[in-house]
This record gives structure tokens, sequence and C-alpha cells, in this order.
């Protein structure tokens, strides 16, 4: 438990002691939860609705990536 907590207490800091992570951070909450309403809040088969969906399922996946890729190395 004592471990759980200092790893957490380190991603705290990290988090928090950044401002540009907390810009991104900032940034990917506005965007992962704007995009799902923008694009799945109406069903339409418009072309423009089409275009939004496949934007945001490539961009849900490369933040996936891009926050997992580092922990790998």
């Amino acid at each position: 438990m004592i471990d759980l907590i200092t790893i957490m207490w380190k991603e705290i800091a990290e988090l928090f002691g950044s401002p540009r992570s907390l810009r991104i951070f900032a940034i990917s909450i506005l965007a992962m939860g704007i995009l799902p309403a923008l694009t799945f809040a109406h069903r339409s088969s418009s072309p423009m609705a089409t275009n939004f969906r496949v934007v945001y399922v490539l961009f849900a996946a490369a933040i996936v990536v891009a926050q997992t890729a580092p922990d790998m190395v």
C-alpha cells in the first residue's frame, strides 16, 4: 500500500509540477469530451458527420499511443 501511495504522489507531482503537462492534460480532456459530443450526438449519415467520426477515432487512437509508448521505453 505504501508503494501505491508513493507512485500516486509522484504522478500527481509530475502532473501539477509542470504547466505544460497541465495544458496538455486540459486540451486532451476538452478534445476527448467535445469531439464525441459533436460527432455522435446526432444520428446523421452526412459525409461531414462521417468525417468527424473518423477524425475522432484517429485522434483517440493517437492519444492512447502517445500516453502508452513513453511508458514502455
